[in-house]
């Protein structure tokens, strides 16, 4: 059996697990602008960039530690020609969703108005400090936030399993 196209040569590896290019680079990125905000790292009782990285995640573990933010692809991906001829080269922009995930407080356990409002000051918070950081130092540049669902607090039923907890899903727009 002849493989028809053994002649071309592999320019790069596949099955890696280290992100590269534009597709799963703005997670990484997006994951690294979080955890550099001191809203996210208060949010989180931590004192540094590493520390608030434990608390941000890729994929669902199968026990993380809230609060956390769980970083996936976004909706939104496209990646336009500029220039032409020898000079094109594509830019792309799209989005990355986080859903942030935090325990209520137990002293606002009995109160759906004030545990729903220390919620979301927290994660107004957040995002302004994402604001101040996009685009700076290296950082994701985000260009447009939209709220994608929540914010939704656990059923009561869950509460023996999963713990009393707020979420809520944004979806971050990056590019140019």
């Amino acid at each position: 059996m002849t493989t028809l196209y053994a002649h071309i040569p592999m320019r790069w590896t596949l099955h890696s697990a280290t992100p590269a290019g534009f597709v799963s680079l703005p997670l990484v990125r997006m994951r690294e602008l979080l955890a550099a905000t001191d809203a996210f790292q208060a949010w989180c009782d931590v004192a540094t960039i590493a520390a608030a990285e434990a608390h941000v995640y890729y994929v669902a573990e199968d026990e993380p530690t809230r609060p956390f933010a769980l970083v996936m692809q976004g909706d939104d991906w496209t990646a336009e020609a500029f220039a032409g001829g020898a000079r094109n080269h594509f830019i792309a922009e799209g989005s990355v969703k986080i859903l942030f995930e935090a325990e209520v407080s137990a002293g606002f356990v009995d109160s759906y108005a004030n545990a729903g409002f220390e919620f979301a000051n927290n994660i107004g918070a957040i995002l302004s400090a994402v604001f101040a950081l996009a685009a700076s130092n290296g950082y994701l540049a985000v260009n447009a936030v939209r709220k994608a669902d929540g914010p939704a607090r656990s059923l009561p039923a869950e509460g023996d399993v999963e713990g009393d907890y707020y979420q809520v899903i944004y979806e971050f727009s990056w590019g140019l």
